[in-house]
């Protein structure tokens, strides 16, 4: 089943306020390989349709989303360090706005932490390799390791090898952390 805008937005809120939590940039590469990762593992049919693009998996759908909210005042670019991009922080209005979806939020909650904190200390270089690993491990879910990170790295030249089969492997231990996480809704 796949949700509304309302509910979507709910979710990016919910996001949003998870990674600035985990002490993340929040930008929106982050909120990019957040959701596809937290859509893709955490049963969220959030509706979003990835393509492998220029940082990795990537959805034009949800930079709209992100665009109206942003437009709608829900969410808004603040720029923390002067030569870096723009942190995407919730406003005021959002709180309130989606007061009556926690509900329905709180069962993508442990998800949405999970993911948050994984990613939340981490470049945009570390999310790319990670979410192009588990991308190339979707197209090619029987291929080993060694198989996987090759083909992460022919499809990202700028990725070596070695840096490829580092992110497969780093993948592989978050997704059986996931895995083996009590009893939620996954």
């Amino acid at each position: 089943m796949s949700y509304d805008l309302t509910h979507r937005a709910a979710i990016l809120a919910e996001m949003i306020k998870a990674l600035h939590q985990a002490n993340s940039w929040c930008g929106e590469t982050h909120i990019q390989k957040a959701i596809y990762l937290s859509q893709s593992v955490g049963e969220m049919d959030l509706g979003y349709e990835f393509v492998l693009y220029k940082h990795g998996p990537y959805s034009f759908d949800l930079a709209a989303d992100i665009a109206s909210l942003r437009g709608a005042n829900i969410i808004e670019l603040v720029f923390p360090l002067h030569g870096y991009g723009p942190s995407v922080q919730l406003t005021p209005v959002a709180d309130r706005i989606f007061a009556s979806a926690q509900r329905f939020v709180q069962q993508f909650i442990p998800t949405i932490n999970f993911i948050a904190e994984w990613f939340g200390s981490h470049d945009v270089r570390y999310l790319e390799r990670v979410s192009t690993a588990y991308y190339v491990k979707q197209q090619n879910p029987f291929e080993e390791t060694n198989a996987l990170a090759a083909k992460l790295s022919s499809l990202k030249p700028h990725i070596s090898e070695p840096e490829a089969l580092t992110a497969v492997r780093q993948l592989d231990e978050k997704l059986r952390a996931l895995a083996a996480r009590p009893a939620a809704r996954r």
